[in-house]
């Protein structure tokens, strides 16, 4: 009896290390160090790591600036609910429960909610992994260990990520109360930028000058903002008055309808000959307000007739925007 006992200890301790052995054999390895990403032929260093909130939707972020920064590069974890660690697998299909793997380079990330929504996405380029292993885990102090490995995306871009860190929270402003009106045509704003591109500026504000782009949802038009900055990005705050042809530091307003990105060229533009601006900031939270009163819309190719209305509310973050 003692003999058939010590047998059946001796096969289950077999059998244990049998089985260590084989999840030793499939664990998942870095294959590169940690806290850097590759896509493509670049390594990067991940500079943010965010738990992103869109709606119902949700996404990890690792990025190599920050979030609002211009010309962005990353690989984005997008669910279609709640963030939810497990190991996930990519051969051709997935189960629609499962994560979705996108690279992103000179990546606007303003437009994530869109790449989420399936929406056409302007600024930089997005790649959707084909293949690959990903391994999200978090342990009790929430602390995240991410690895993706052997992934590849169309065109042979290859992409490897290890990160291991805490994710901050960042949610994007969901409302129906950010749009603008040109006439009586209310459209939802998409996205808002702060570039020094000087988007059709035609009071020439010069190399000082910042732009603010307002897009709609549908990327058919926009609001544009032309104006001075002061120091600082919030030294754009402030009560303003557009001019047709003002003194330098009044800020001109360009709004476009069936905008062509593209070649920057719109179908109808305006330009407001008068109405108010006001900005404003809230340094904790790093958000805008941003408001347009009352502004009057004079048709460019048609300055005598045609002219109409325009206002705008925002409130969120705005994103960098470089050539």
């Amino acid at each position: 009896m003692k003999k058939m006992l010590l047998s059946l200890v001796l096969l289950c301790s077999i059998a244990m290390v049998s089985t260590s052995c084989n999840k030793d054999k499939t664990k998942q390895k870095p294959e590169i160090e940690a806290g850097k990403m590759i896509i493509g032929e670049k390594t990067m260093d991940i500079k943010t790591s965010e738990a992103v909130k869109y709606g119902n939707r949700n996404a990890i972020v690792l990025a190599s600036k920050e979030m609002t920064a211009a010309e962005n590069n990353g690989i984005c974890i997008l669910f279609n609910g709640d963030i939810t660690p497990g190991s996930y697998k990519f051969e051709g299909k997935t189960k629609a429960s499962g994560p979705q793997v996108v690279a992103v380079e000179k990546f606007n990330m303003g437009e994530l909610p869109a790449l989420m929504d399936g929406d056409t996405v302007f600024f930089g380029n997005y790649y959707f992994w084909l293949s690959g292993s990903l391994t999200i885990t978090e342990d009790e102090n929430g602390t995240y260990t991410i690895l993706l490995t052997q992934s590849s995306c169309a065109n042979g871009i290859q992409l490897s990520l290890n990160f291991s860190g805490t994710l901050t929270h960042y949610t994007y402003p969901v409302t129906t109360d950010n749009k603008f009106f040109i006439g009586d045509s209310p459209s939802p704003i998409g996205l808002a930028t702060l570039s020094n591109l000087g988007l059709f500026d035609t009071l020439n504000h010069g190399a000082g000058a910042k732009s603010l782009l307002f897009m709609s949802t549908n990327h058919k038009k926009a609001f544009i903002i032309n104006l001075l900055e002061f120091g600082s990005p919030s030294g754009l705050v402030g009560e303003y008055h557009f001019t047709p042809l003002g003194p330098l530091g009044n800020p001109n307003l360009i709004v476009a309808t069936a905008f062509d990105l593209g070649t920057l060229t719109p179908e109808t533009a305006y330009t407001a000959t008068s109405g108010r601006l006001v900005i404003s900031k809230d340094d904790v939270s790093g958000l805008w307000t941003i408001d347009i009163e009352n502004a009057h819309l004079m048709n460019l190719e048609h300055p005598g007739w045609m002219n109409t209305t325009g206002s705008l509310h925002y409130v969120g973050p705005l994103f960098g925007l470089e050539n």
